[in-house]
């Protein structure tokens, strides 16, 4: 599991990657438009490449994020002696990110502790 501040720094180099084409044309940098009349078509194409990363690497920090959410949420439910809900959390994870390990060993845990330990997960 990542470290929270691995994960801010995810989303913060995320929210410059989104700001640095604003700040190349605010800098003096030509406009999508001017860089198209003066046939200088890889100066958007770089600035919709660094709009795509930043985005990427905001949409990975907040899943982790979430994910980290869940799987918390399970373990308290599973310590309480509330399997439904860890089930409901870990279920929810799954749907997230169905490769997530963590999830599913909380999930069979809470199917264990509720009863069913026979059930798929």
């Amino acid at each position: 599991m990542e470290a929270p501040g691995r994960l801010f720094l995810f989303g913060a180099a995320g929210v410059v990657l989104l700001a640095l084409p604003v700040i190349r044309m605010v800098s003096g940098g030509p406009s999508w438009m001017a860089a198209f009349n003066t046939s200088q078509h890889v100066i958007p194409a770089l600035d919709a490449l660094v709009v795509i990363g930043g985005t990427t690497c905001i949409v990975c920090a907040a899943t982790a994020l979430r994910l980290r959410a869940l799987d918390t949420l399970a373990r308290a439910a599973l310590t309480v002696g509330e399997p439904d809900r860890a089930l409901a959390a870990a279920s929810e994870a799954i749907e997230v990110d169905g490769l997530h390990e963590d999830a599913h060993r909380l999930a069979m845990e809470a199917l264990v502790a509720a009863g069913r330990g026979g059930e798929p997960v």
